[in-house]
């Protein structure tokens, strides 16, 4: 099969929420949730969408076996029909190897690994070390393709050189601020992705040379993330700008308050839409329901939203 590049994370990257069934992941629901994902897309010149579990999938609360179960069911669902991007915690740097190897060994490989935001005590230079040794052997052994998710800025520049300097590494997902934006992609120039990683609130970004988005929305309303990516590769700004502002009172729920509410929004909204084809579960750990008033806000973005369920509504 082709490789995963850059050009092709020029799309939607649609992370999909892992659902919890009282605190164990109930798998059924998942591939449930993969296949409605693969089925409906209405993103332009027949591209395929890219599928991706991360850290709104609650991979961080998640044993090395789950992470292993939770890559080979998605493979198995979703098949060739997508690209799939697994996330996974860059700590500790031995076991991130081994789940790198098992995850390459399934029957349905992941297509590139999300390195997700180094956690604990670290400095730059430390982590440009271990990523840089971690890309480039799991990149010569298995061919395996990374994408580095850049939340802390103290990082901007050791990543821009991680992905100049190693060939296993694909783009970059921005997930700081706009201001981000313009020194990564003029530093990479073309050769990498520069991905805009905060939401679908991604057309101010995408005009300082972003190309793709993230989307924790998609289980709710994934017409409108890949309209908005079809108008934003059309440079058709305007469009996508005035398309966006039906997903921004979610997107203000899901960031506000440090991002407390980035995944229980999602099973919040999507068991108040009912919706027969996807399955949310009834929540996951450390994540309880939002308050009352968040909730009252989520009904009314319901509503909004739920025409944008399906590709052919």
């Amino acid at each position: 099969m082709r490789k995963l590049t850059a050009t092709d994370l020029d799309n939607v990257v649609a992370f999909s929420i892992v659902p919890f069934r009282n605190h164990e992941v109930d798998f059924n629901a998942h591939s449930k949730n993969i296949n409605y994902l693969t089925q409906h897309s209405s993103l332009d010149v027949g591209r395929k969408r890219i599928i991706a579990l991360g850290g709104s999938s609650l991979v961080h609360h998640l044993t090395s076996e789950d992470q292993l179960r939770l890559a080979e069911v998605t493979g198995e669902q979703l098949g060739y029909n997508a690209w799939f991007i697994s996330g996974i915690l860059p700590t500790p740097p031995l076991q991130v190897a081994r789940l790198v190897r098992k995850q390459m060994r399934l029957s349905r490989p992941p297509d590139a690994f999300l390195l997700l935001p180094p956690m604990g005590c670290y400095n730059p230079e430390g982590v440009y070390l271990e990523i840089k040794r971690l890309c480039q052997a799991l990149g010569d052994e298995l061919d395996a393709r990374f994408i580095l998710y850049l939340r802390d800025k103290s990082l901007r520049d050791v990543y821009c050189r991680l992905a100049a300097q190693c060939e296993s590494i694909v783009g970059i997902k921005i997930g700081t601020s706009e201001v981000d934006v313009r020194p990564v992609r003029e530093f990479l120039q073309e050769s990498k992705a520069v991905v805009w990683g905060i939401g679908d609130i991604s057309t101010k970004a995408a005009q300082l040379g972003t190309r793709g988005h993230t989307s924790g929305t998609g289980l709710l309303a994934i017409r409108l993330s890949d309209l908005i990516n079809n108008a934003q590769r059309k440079k058709d700004f305007t469009l996508a700008f005035k398309l966006e502002q039906n997903l921004r009172e979610f997107e203000d729920i899901r960031f506000m308050a440090q991002r407390a509410y980035n995944y229980s929004a999602v099973v919040t909204a999507l068991n108040m839409a009912g919706f027969t084809d996807v399955n949310p579960g009834d929540g996951g750990p450390f994540n309880a329901p939002p308050p009352a008033e968040v909730c009252e806000r989520l009904k009314i973005v319901v509503q909004q939203l739920s025409t944008y369920h399906n590709a052919d509504t």
